[in-house]
């Protein structure tokens, strides 16, 4: 189990992530009057949404570290803060 999620993070964040909305889903629907179809197609689209969360929590992850300071034209930035984004 370790080594499958060594080799695949994104895929047990997924995992993990779906089974914590649906488990809030579920608390929060409770007392819902929703029919068996209405609660079965909540619950897949709460996994897609993880799915696309751990997805792009994921960039993030994959970016390599760059070193903001001084990069570029030799340079510090006088008050240290990172370059804006565009």
């Amino acid at each position: 189990m370790r080594a499958f999620a060594e080799r695949h993070p994104n895929i047990v964040t997924w995992l993990v992530l779906s089974i914590g909305m649906l488990a809030v889903l579920y608390w929060s629907a409770r007392d819902v009057d929703l029919t068996a179809l209405q609660f079965f197609w909540l619950g897949v689209a709460t996994v897609v949404l993880a799915g696309l969360c751990s997805w792009i929590v994921s960039w993030e992850a994959d970016e390599p570290e760059d070193d903001w300071v001084g990069a570029g034209n030799g340079q510090d930035d006088a008050a240290g803060d990172p370059p804006e984004a565009c």
